[in-house]
């Protein structure tokens, strides 16, 4: 891809991911108005506006990722040699306001690389996928392992799945 089609790929990247968003607000909004009005079953209303929920809030986490995808390009890397420890240790330190309130279990696995990285954008995608973890368990806690085997790390948790 050349430096004009990147350009215009990442324009419209910004822009479905804009108008994907104002839907699911409105959604959101109707989501509310089926909550209040359906009388006739709650009990079902309340399990579909659920799974309503549930659907809305993984699409909403697809398309902040596409989002961020499309802001990468843009930005310069600076890649250096990096403690993946410490990173995601900073990772979690920041997070833990979410993790306390939400009393959420992390594991960390006892063997994380020095890698070339970029420390910021490092940082950035491994605290995203711990957060949408954390937000989009069908749980009461969020149980999450994260590993590093064979050159791969790993993300295990109890969540709803894409």
């Amino acid at each position: 891809m050349d430096q004009n089609e990147r350009l215009e790929f990442q324009k419209n990247i910004s822009v479905i991911t804009h108008d994907l968003k104002s839907p699911l607000n409105s959604c959101r909004f109707f989501l509310g108005i089926v909550r209040n009005e359906m009388k006739r079953n709650p009990a079902m209303a309340e399990e579909v506006a659920s799974k309503m929920e549930n659907q809305l809030k993984k699409m909403t986490a697809l398309i902040n990722d596409v989002s961020i995808y499309s802001r990468l390009e843009k930005q310069h890397f600076l890649i250096e040699s990096s403690n993946t420890k410490l990173i995601f240790d900073a990772v979690l330190e920041e997070l833990d306001p979410l993790i306390s309130k939400t009393k959420a279990s992390i594991t960390l696995g006892k063997d994380f690389p020095t890698l070339s990285v970029d420390k910021r954008h490092f940082q950035m995608l491994f605290k995203n996928i711990i957060k949408n973890a954390i937000l989009y368990t069908d749980r009461t806690h969020a149980n999450i392992k994260i590993d590093y085997k064979n050159d791969c790390f790993s993300v295990k948790d109890n969540g709803i799945g894409i």
